[in-house]
């Protein structure tokens, strides 16, 4: 796939969740799902649609992708597993019924909950800079 081609796939998806929403950044054209949770981040994905896909363009030709982010107004509470049942009903939202799932930091720990809740979405689970649960640092 040409880098103009890759850039023609890409989405950013507000999926309303609650009195919120969450966004989502999809790319590809791959009959598989990779589903990408990153870290705790100082600033949200939305207008990196672009970027994201060029930087995982290897993927885009296999894998239809999808980028999550938090929700955009977090409840008080709101909790790694709250995180990972919020991936699973926008997966849902979207008829993802399996989908492999790459976890960094925060997303680790997100991607765990999220096999764990859910055994029968994850096909395959790959954890980077992460831990199964949150030290009181974390907390």
């Amino acid at each position: 796939m040409t880098t103009e081609e890759l850039l023609k796939t890409v989405e950013e998806i507000h999926v309303p969740l609650e009195d919120t929403y969450l966004n989502v950044i999809r790319f590809g054209r791959g009959k598989k799902v990779l589903a990408l949770l990153s870290g705790v981040s100082l600033c949200g994905l939305e207008g990196a649609g672009a970027g994201v896909a060029a930087a995982y363009a290897d993927f885009a030709e296999e894998y239809t992708v999808y980028l999550f982010d938090r929700k955009k107004l977090l409840p008080k509470g709101y909790q790694v597993a709250d995180m990972a049942e919020d991936v699973y009903r926008v997966l849902c939202t979207f008829g993802i019924q399996e989908a492999d799932v790459y976890g960094v930091s925060q997303g680790g720990m997100m991607g765990l909950s999220l096999a764990l809740a859910h055994p029968g979405l994850v096909r395959k689970l790959a954890l980077c800079s992460t831990q199964a649960r949150a030290g009181s640092v974390m907390r």
